[in-house]
């Protein structure tokens, strides 16, 4: 009985200094955890600061609400729109031409369209820059981007090959079609941002 009990004791004493030697594992396993999670949040902050910027949409909204920004935005869409305005003025019959392809205007529209057109692009472009109704003038710019969006729209539904004539005569496809399509959505985009940009900044000065 006592060999028994000198056993069971043996038995128990392992138990117990197997016992706290799993307790110091795990609560060594705890303190390296708390450490790891530790240095993950930190690293994880370190790597969404950026001029001490502490997220992704603070620092699109502060990149956004430079008034370099602004203003490069500004010189951008109205260079854009400059630009295609003088390559129509430049080649009036291509460009009429390239009305012509779409099949929506009467023949009697042509024309006029294609003559009146280019120096309202280029007068809104010229309002946007030098800041004579600016907020109109962005308007006018987003509603002739629609036009042009959903003219083009109609024609690849159609399958008409047509050449845009946006920023000079080239040859007419559906994938030219495609491509105005597409390169219209980052102009629309802009101008509606700035045309929203622009309400925002009358509202600050009660205009």
């Amino acid at each position: 009985m006592s060999k028994w009990n000198t056993l069971w004791g043996g038995v128990l004493a392992e138990m117990r200094r197997r016992g706290v030697f799993f307790d110091r594992i795990n609560a060594s396993l705890f303190s390296f955890g708390k450490m790891v999670s530790a240095t993950l949040q930190r690293n994880r902050m370190d790597r969404i600061t950026f001029f001490g910027v502490r997220s992704v949409n603070t620092l699109i909204q502060t990149i956004l609400g430079n008034r370099i920004v602004l203003l490069f935005m500004r010189w951008a869409v109205a260079g854009v729109f400059v630009y295609a305005g003088v390559q129509k003025i430049i080649a009036p019959l291509n460009f009429a031409d390239s009305v012509a392809s779409f099949l929506i205007l009467p023949d009697s529209m042509i024309n006029f369209v294609a003559l009146s057109l280019p120096p309202f692009e280029i007068l809104l472009a010229l309002a946007v820059v030098f800041g004579v109704q600016r907020r109109p003038a962005l308007l006018g710019l987003v509603v002739l981007t629609v036009i042009f969006m959903v003219a083009l729209g109609s024609a690849i539904v159609r399958g008409i090959a047509v050449d845009c004539g946006c920023f000079g005569s080239g040859e007419p496809s559906v994938a030219a079609a495609w491509w105005a399509l597409l390169r219209d959505i980052p102009i629309l985009a802009a101008a509606v941002w700035l045309y929203g940009k622009e309400q925002g900044i009358m509202e600050m000065y009660g205009e």
